[in-house]
Order: C-alpha cells, then sequence, then structure tokens
C-alpha cells in the first residue's frame, strides 16, 4: 500500500481567524492513490480537484480541528492527519497590528520631517518669504548663526 503519508496545513496549523489556509496530502504510492478526508464540516472549504488539498477561506472556529486524509490504492490504504487551531483572538492581534501600524507611521513622519529639515539646510536653499514655517525659520537661524548674517544688506554709499 502507500507509504508515508504526508498532511501539511500552510502557511500554519495555528491560524488566524478570517485568515485562509490550506491543508494538503501527499503518499508515495504506485499506482497514484486515491485521497479521502475527514474534517470539520464548514461551508467555506474546497477540495482541489484531485482531492489532494483542501483550501478554507476566512476561517472561522467551525475550521478548527482534526484534518485526516487517507491515501488508498490497491495494495491498501494509509492515512494522515494535522490538527488545526484556529485563533479566537483575532481582535488582540488586529489591534495590536494597528498599534504597531500607527507607532510605526508616526516614526516614519518624524524621521521623514527631519530627513526634510536637514536636507533643506545643507543645500542652503532659502526663500525669506517662505520662513514662515517652522523648519525653514530653524534653518534661517542656524544658518545665520554659522557663517555670519548672510542675508544682511550692505549699502555702499556712492
Amino acid at each position: 500500500g502507500p507509504a508515508g503519508v504526508t498532511v501539511r496545513a500552510l502557511p500554519s496549523v495555528n491560524v488566524t481567524r478570517g485568515s485562509g489556509f490550506t491543508v494538503d496530502c501527499g503518499a508515495e504510492a504506485v499506482p497514484e492513490p486515491s485521497y479521502t478526508w475527514a474534517l470539520p464540516p464548514a461551508p467555506n472549504l474546497r477540495l482541489a480537484a484531485d482531492n489532494r488539498s483542501v483550501t478554507v477561506t476566512r476561517a472561522t472556529t467551525a475550521n478548527r480541528g482534526v484534518y485526516t486524509c487517507t491515501a488508498s490504492n490497491r495494495h491498501g490504504r494509509r492515512a494522515g492527519s494535522v490538527v488545526v487551531r484556529v485563533d479566537e483572538s483575532w481582535l488582540a492581534v488586529l489591534v495590536a497590528l494597528g498599534a504597531l501600524g500607527a507607532v510605526t507611521a508616526l516614526g516614519l513622519a518624524v524621521a521623514g520631517g527631519y530627513y526634510l529639515k536637514t536636507t533643506a539646510c545643507k543645500k542652503g536653499e532659502y526663500n525669506v518669504r517662505d520662513a514662515e514655517g517652522s523648519s525653514e525659520a530653524a534653518c534661517l537661524h542656524r544658518h545665520r548663526d554659522n557663517r555670519g548674517d548672510i542675508f544682511g544688506i550692505q549699502l555702499t554709499q556712492p
């Protein structure tokens, strides 16, 4: 009969609620075996045409449990199983991701602002008229401190 039957859940046996996963089954056998499944019944699963895999879209707690694949040919049969867990705490995960996203966005905004400020200062492109924003004002001020008052206009008497 079929030698080893390998059953794998992809991307993982630990599934976040609302995400998708696939359980696939493989067996070394001649002739090529047929595959049957024993699994938690749910409306959101789809068997592949060759019956070698089951795909679940938008997982719910109904999808958790034991997925058993049996490979059979005329010489016999062999089964393999995998246990899939569907995480209930998806809300906590989303909240954590949301918080992380906010922190990352804030960090990028701060870094971006700093970068613009320093490059503007390096280039020395100042328009006194536009010096209302704090970053331009800071640049003008810094420039004046470092190199003397380059904005002073020398009026030479004729």
